[in-house]
């Protein structure tokens, strides 16, 4: 099931809002986190639904390649997690669970590192992949960890709108 327009607007604005609101030091990867969620934005909310899927592919190529340069950085590694957890759902059927199981992998490694999860971002994009992804055998969807991720994510920042 594809997110209506306006759901993706709302997700990309509050995920956007949500990272903008955490701290900030400059860095040598900071620029290029920036132009990422930048252009994230721009694919989720602005183009046309036959572009997006090659566009976050391309991203997902990127954020992979930025995130192998900075590998402890976790608002790298969130952001590579939001960038394949678009993706997946972009492409969505049984051919993108690989790509949803990736994302996974990279939001909890980011956790281990942030264990504020770049102000909650990181747990919502948890939660949501738990929620739609397939459950065994399949996949590793799960309710139950879904509301967990979610959760935490209001405890983090119970104000949020992508939390909420």
């Amino acid at each position: 099931m594809r997110t209506p327009p306006f759901s993706r607007l709302l997700i990309a604005a509050a995920l956007g809002s949500a990272l903008a609101l955490a701290p900030l030091s400059v860095s040598a990867y900071e620029g290029d986190v920036f132009s990422l969620k930048n252009r994230w934005e721009h694919t989720v909310t602005e183009m046309p639904a036959n572009e997006r899927e090659s566009t976050l592919k391309a991203l997902a190529s990127e954020a992979e390649q930025l995130a192998s340069q900075h590998p402890d950085q976790a608002e790298v590694l969130i952001w590579q997690g939001i960038v394949l957890a678009s993706y997946a759902r972009e492409r969505g059927g049984l051919g993108a669970l690989g790509t949803a199981g990736d994302a996974r992998d990279v939001l909890e490694r980011a956790i281990e590192i942030d264990p504020q999860g770049g102000n909650g971002s990181a747990y919502v994009t948890l939660g949501a992949l738990y929620d739609r992804a397939p459950g065994r055998p399949l996949g590793f969807g799960n309710s139950n960890t879904a509301e967990r991720m979610f959760q935490r994510a209001l405890e983090i920042r119970p104000d949020g709108i992508d939390v909420n």
